[in-house]
């Protein structure tokens, strides 16, 4: 292992697409991985603390708010979306190319689960 490799994360523009990942000549988020298959609808939001602003995935299984967007699974049973409020981010963070989307789980109610995205 490079000291590099050891003291930073690497990136890479091959997408793995066993992870989730922003498909850019369409502009979707491809949702992968078993966390993600019940759910339905998606809610694109804003978290502003002390720290800075952070971009939020609530994910559903029903429409739980009247900003959400019915999110569509694939016949590859991944789950998928387009960025809507999140689309300038996702255009001008990838330029242009496709990417893994690094999600990390916040919270999780009876209702919703709360992802944090990381650009």
């Amino acid at each position: 292992m490079n000291e590099i490799d050891y003291l930073y994360e690497v990136l890479s523009n091959k997408v793995d697409k066993k992870k989730s990942w922003y498909y850019a000549k369409e502009n979707i988020v491809f949702l992968t991985g078993v966390q993600f298959k019940d759910f339905k609808y998606v809610v694109e939001a804003y978290d502003n603390t002390k720290e800075g602003s952070s971009l939020i995935l609530i994910l559903s299984e029903n429409k739980i708010h009247d900003k959400a967007v019915r999110m569509i699974k694939d016949k590859y049973g991944r789950v998928k979306y387009k960025p809507n409020s999140f689309r300038n981010v996702f255009v001008n963070a990838y330029k242009g190319y496709d990417y893994n989307v690094d999600l990390k789980l916040e919270k999780t109610t009876d209702d919703y689960s709360i992802f944090k995205l990381n650009i």
